[in-house]
C-alpha cells in the first residue's frame, strides 16, 4: 500500500504591500472563502464594472468594485 503524505501551512501567509506586511488566514477554504468570494462577485457585477476594460469607468462605480474586494480581502486577514 502506497503512503500519501500532505501537509498543512503552520505560518500565515504574507504579503509585503509597500512594506507593509499584511497577515492572512492559513488554509482558508470551504465556507468561509467561498461566502467571501460570492459576496465580492455580487458586488463587482452589481456594479456594472468591467474589470477587464476600465476605460471611460464611472469613478463611483469603481469605488464600489474596489470597496468589494478590499472588504474581501479583510475577510481573510488576521488582525
Amino acid at each position: 500500500m502506497a503512503t500519501k503524505t500532505s501537509s498543512i501551512n503552520t505560518k500565515p501567509h504574507v504579503a509585503d504591500v509597500g512594506g507593509t506586511e499584511l497577515l492572512f488566514q492559513l488554509e482558508v477554504m470551504g465556507d468561509d472563502f467561498m461566502d467571501a468570494y460570492a459576496e465580492l462577485r455580487d458586488a463587482q457585477r452589481g456594479s456594472g464594472v468591467d474589470l477587464d476594460d476600465l476605460q471611460g469607468t464611472d469613478p463611483a462605480q469603481l469605488r464600489v468594485a474596489a470597496r468589494a474586494l478590499r472588504t474581501f480581502l479583510a475577510e481573510l486577514m488576521l488582525s
